[in-house]
């Protein structure tokens, strides 16, 4: 009867090291998910692609200005570029771009 008690036990204890392993597992697991994501996001956060555009629009009109972009190529570069950032600018309407003339 002892020896049924101690198999017994033996598998209580190996199950109870094992649910405590796999629980642990699954912390850090997700503990890494977790990170990976918030990361991901904060990454995301910085890039700011309106004031990229603006900033490109600015240097272009720099290049107009000094004669090295005609009049036309400089209006299909701000067109193409106000196109893309007319909808960042729907989602986030006090973006200014700045482009004043």
């Amino acid at each position: 009867m002892t020896v049924l008690f101690g198999a017994l036990d033996r598998v209580s204890t190996i199950i109870r090291e094992s649910a405590v392993s796999y629980c642990l597992t699954s912390l850090c697991l997700i503990v890494l998910i977790w990170s990976a994501l918030k990361f991901r996001s904060w990454y995301q956060d910085g890039s700011d692609t309106a004031a990229d555009r603006a900033e490109l629009l600015v240097h272009f009109k720099e290049l107009e200005r000094r004669g090295e972009l005609t009049d036309q190529e400089f209006r299909s570069i701000e067109g193409q570029l106000l196109d893309n950032s007319t909808n960042s600018c729907v989602d986030n309407p006090d973006i200014d771009v700045g482009l004043e003339s």
